[in-house]
């Protein structure tokens, strides 16, 4: 039985973002009874002006043969007959026109003729990329947020694609290999001083199909008449990373001392003394980490050149020379921190209880745990069975108490 008008079923895409340029695809995806009989062609007007037209050749030269190689019933596309694709009309500067479109589709089906007409409009402006980007040069937890913002609703048609590509991309001379994610947004935690560079790249697919001009000719059974339209939005940002020579020194010290620490492994005494050096850094640098929370940064200088005076940090792990410098975790690369117990006493205490110190050894000669009160290093006595620590002297009320427990 030959094809009717009202069981044809035609699928048009217009692809903005073909690496061919803007071009348009065509799919008949209508039953037959034998499609290997079936020739159809196109034509396509934008804005009431002919763009493409191969009406007359629909038998010895169509758009569509149902015979070329790799058809089958339900999926007979332009493309497996004609190589060649049909451009999407641009305007001078290459942007594809926007408007009303109307296609005609003509068909043989084994000598029965059928032509049906549809006009869609299809106005569409691909949507401005928009990423943003939050840094933050907090020493124990610095990162580059990058999130993608872009409002991707056209004509009040929501795509329905895949997940945007985000890339970022370091300092060049730092060779270090860009990172990429498919998702909504990327956190970076190691990075560098200098230029960072972040580019969004979506592919989406927008759903024109209700799209109909009502007031124009309709030949389609409501639903067989598809019309998608694909893009790639894009953005790119720039992020700028400037720390003072301070924090820089601060991110460049505690890797040299890190590194020094596991050298020392083989050698107790050494290492011991290290890991006492270790538990006053950890007190500093917490320190340093709750001003950048709380906006409050005026002693972060003096905090980190106490830290680099604790660790002998010389002149070597300054940023002057203009190369970058890799921003990452502090308590990453300096693993003997183990657990910060914070708080303010609230009356007078004479000794504290905590099972986190429960088997935790606190004597002269070897320190499990740092004690700290109002920046100040502490001593006393401490009975690993119960987990309770007993100041040498009494603490007042008010006082920050910090204890830092250092790992094996």
């Amino acid at each position: 039985m030959a094809i009717t008008q009202g069981a044809v079923k035609f699928k048009v895409v217009m692809d903005r973002a073909s690496s061919d340029g803007p071009i348009f695809t065509f799919q008949d995806t209508s039953s037959y009874t034998d499609y290997t009989l079936v020739t159809s062609a196109i034509a396509v007007e934008a804005n009431g002006e002919v763009w493409y037209d191969n009406l007359d050749n629909f038998i010895l030269d169509p758009d569509i043969s149902g015979a070329s190689a790799g058809q089958s019933n339900g999926d007979l596309t332009r493309a497996r007959t004609v190589s060649t694709p049909i451009p999407i009309p641009t305007d001078t500067d290459g942007v594809p026109v926007s408007g009303f479109y109307k296609f005609t589709y003509k068909i043989n089906d084994d000598g029965t003729t059928v032509t049906n007409v549809i006009t869609m409009n299809c106005s569409f402006e691909t949507p401005t990329g928009d990423l943003s980007s939050v840094l933050d040069l907090t020493p124990t937890s610095p990162s580059i947020t990058i999130t993608d913002e872009t409002n991707y609703i056209v004509s009040n048609i929501t795509p329905t694609s895949a997940e945007p590509v985000i890339t970022l991309y370091y300092p060049s001379n730092t060779n270090e290999p860009a990172t990429s994610v498919e998702a909504s947004s990327l956190i970076a935690t190691t990075f560098y001083t200098g230029q960072q560079i972040a580019e969004l790249s979506a592919e989406k697919v927008w759903n024109f199909s209700t799209k109909i001009v009502t007031s124009e000719t309709n030949n389609y059974t409501s639903g067989n008449f598809t019309l998608f339209i694909n893009d790639t939005v894009t953005d790119t940002i720039y992020i700028s990373v400037e720390a003072n020579n301070n924090i820089c020194a601060l991110f460049c010290c505690l890797k040299d001392f890190a590194t020094k620490m596991l050298a020392a492994k083989s050698r107790p005494s050494e290492y011991a003394r290290l890991r006492d050096i270790a538990g006053q850094v950890a007190f500093f640098y917490n320190s340093i980490d709750a001003a950048y929370q709380c906006s409050k940064t005026q002693n972060v200088n003096l905090w980190v050149q106490e830290i680099r005076d604790l660790v002998g940090c010389d002149d070597d792990c300054e940023c002057g020379d203009g190369a970058p410098v890799q921003i990452t975790a502090i308590s990453s690369v300096n693993v003997v921190v183990g657990t910060v117990i914070s708080f303010v006493t609230s009356g007078v205490v004479t000794e504290y209880q905590n099972a986190l110190l429960i088997n935790s050894t606190y004597s002269a000669t070897q320190q499990n745990f740092l004690v700290f009160a109002d920046g100040l290093k502490v001593t006393g006595t401490h009975n690993l069975t119960t987990g309770t620590f007993t100041p040498t002297y009494s603490w007042a009320s008010g006082v920050q108490i910090e204890i830092i427990k250092l790992k094996a």
